[in-house]
């Protein structure tokens, strides 16, 4: 079972870039202010770029997949974004969804 979701895990990750572009020509990036943009660092960078690329919003769950962060290593992302008021969370059963602000 391990090997298999490690494989599943590859995959998904291998496809996820090919998923993110195709996702961008459906729905036009969101932008974000260039004075909050430039105070981010690369790790939330790359979070608020698939946000972007995903027309604003994303689950966690794709977040994880799409910048290959372990799953405490981007909630700890998350909360600083959602502290510093550059995305909002929001509780949908199990999971959650993130959305720029």
């Amino acid at each position: 079972f391990v090997i298999f979701r490690k494989e599943r895990t590859k995959t998904l990750q291998s496809i996820a870039p090919i998923l993110l572009k195709e996702q961008a020509t459906r729905n036009p990036p969101v932008a974000l202010p260039a004075e909050v943009e430039k105070y981010l660092k690369e790790d939330e960078r790359s979070v608020v770029r698939v946000l972007q690329l995903k027309g604003g919003s994303a689950s966690q769950g794709t977040l994880r997949i799409a910048t290959n962060y372990s799953k405490a290593k981007l909630s700890r992302i998350l909360t600083e974004l959602e502290q510093r008021g550059v995305i909002h969370k929001d509780r949908d059963g199990k999971r959650n969804l993130v959305s720029l602000r």
